[in-house]
């Protein structure tokens, strides 16, 4: 919960006014609204503080008896602040943002990793054969496919902790020692969003391994 406690300014009388607003400037990147350098670890304690305070410096409660545009820049800046938070809250989503941020908007394609083609060949089988089975066919094939289950979702944990452990590490050193060469910093970007890639189609193949086991259990 946000503790509402209105922004002021001191005139020189020591009369309270209230704060003026101004609104982010077109462009503004989620780490420059939450005051944050574009690095990848971050500590989560103070990027919730740091939402906070400008939650409460910003809530549009604080503006209903301002002029319109004070109002309306209350509205954006608060809307800005949320979206900037829970981006960057998660490691994925955080990583993606500033892969899009750096390398484009469409850095990241959407490709089926070749190294786990005969894997997924050999799960769509599976699963054919189970939608298509019997009740014993499927009592059989269920604890292959449950077994299936934690095999991608093993790798999609080895995927992040590749990506928190090591790429994250390594980029945010470059930034610290003033910025990578740029041939290592497009690999580095590249060897990013080619792990996101490959965990958002593992999250398909896990949410479609799911959705069929839970509604066979439900029927």
């Amino acid at each position: 919960m946000i503790d509402l406690k209105e922004p002021e300014l001191l005139s020189t009388q020591n009369t309270p006014l209230r704060a003026t607003i101004q609104p982010f400037p077109p462009g503004t990147d989620y780490f420059s609204v939450l005051g944050l350098p574009r690095k990848l670890v971050i500590d989560l304690r103070d990027l919730e503080r740091r939402y906070y305070d400008l939650s409460r410096q910003f809530h549009p409660d604080f503006f209903q008896n301002a002029p319109q545009r004070e109002r309306l820049a209350s509205l954006e800046n608060s809307a800005l602040v949320n979206k900037a938070y829970r981006t960057l809250r998660d490691p994925v989503s955080r990583a993606e943002y500033l892969v899009r941020l750096e390398a484009g908007t469409n850095a990241i394609q959407a490709e089926d990793p070749q190294a786990l083609f005969e894997e997924v060949l050999e799960l769509n089988e599976l699963l054919a054969d189970y939608k298509l089975g019997d009740p014993d066919e499927q009592a059989v094939l269920r604890p292959q496919l449950q077994a299936k289950e934690q095999e991608f979702r093993s790798e999609y944990q080895s995927l992040e902790r590749r990506l928190t452990d090591d790429l994250f590490l390594r980029w945010d050193q470059g930034i610290d020692a003033g910025g990578l060469p740029q041939q290592e910093r497009r690999a580095l970007l590249s060897e990013i969003s080619g792990i996101i890639a490959n965990q958002a189609y593992l999250r398909r193949v896990l949410g479609n391994l799911e959705e069929t086991l839970s509604a066979e259990l439900s029927a």
